[in-house]
Order: C-alpha cells, then sequence, then structure tokens
C-alpha cells in the first residue's frame, strides 16, 4: 500500500450491483496524487 500522501483515491476489490445487474465485480484501482487518469471504455466513451 503507498503512504497517504502519496494516494489521491485507492478502492480494492469494489463490486456493484443495480437491483439484479452487476456492475463491477472485484475491482481495484490506486490512483496516485499528481497524475492524470483517464477510463475509456470500448466505444471510447469514458
Amino acid at each position: 500500500m503507498s503512504t497517504p500522501s502519496s494516494t489521491l483515491l485507492e478502492f480494492r476489490n469494489l463490486s456493484f450491483a443495480y437491483q439484479d445487474d452487476v456492475v463491477l465485480h472485484d475491482v481495484s484501482l490506486h490512483l496516485p496524487r499528481g497524475k492524470v487518469t483517464a477510463l475509456i471504455g470500448p466505444a471510447g466513451a469514458g
């Protein structure tokens, strides 16, 4: 795990469902402070 001052956002093993539709399953993400990060889907949309 990074030091708290170097991390903007971090989550581990996140799962989320909306009613019966699983949207996220076991997702982990670490966003360092001071960096630019983009999440882009298969159609090019974020």
